[in-house]
């Protein structure tokens, strides 16, 4: 929330933060008291608005308050088979064009049982390391 904050003095508004106990309650306290943001995750606004709201009620600023941020699998310290598995697995699924077909299914396409459509396109960003990531890989 820092991010918020800075940008509220920095551009001189008049935002009242409300933090609240969950996403949904937050996007709830949006739609239900006159709030005029939510702030957090595109892909938890995106699945909030898909469930919580009509199409087209709501839209998504493309506006960033922050640097992307990269997400990482955690293991046990000196678990160097399974990182090494985990790491050889990915690499599998970026070379074989199966990671898009995954992220496909979970981003654009409608989410089983309730039929959920995110429709959050692969961001540049992410193919771009993907790509970076197979460069790489190449080389050695």
């Amino acid at each position: 929330m820092p991010e918020v904050t800075l940008l509220n003095a920095e551009l001189h508004y008049s935002f009242f933060i409300h933090l609240s106990q969950s996403s949904v309650s937050g996007f709830h306290n949006m739609e239900n008291n006159d709030n005029s943001v939510f702030v957090g995750d595109d892909i938890l606004l995106y699945s909030l608005m898909s469930k919580y709201s009509t199409a087209g009620e709501y839209e998504i600023s493309s506006d960033r308050l922050s640097e992307v941020q990269p997400f990482a699998l955690v293991s046990a310290k000196g678990s160097i088979y399974l990182q090494e598995k985990t790491n050889e697995t990915l690499h599998d699924l970026f070379d074989s064009g199966e990671f898009e077909k995954i992220y496909k299914k979970w981003f654009l396409t409608p989410i089983p049982p309730e039929n959920v459509l995110l429709n959050v396109p692969l961001s540049t960003h992410l193919r771009n390391d993907i790509a970076r990531v197979q460069h790489i890989r190449r080389r050695k």
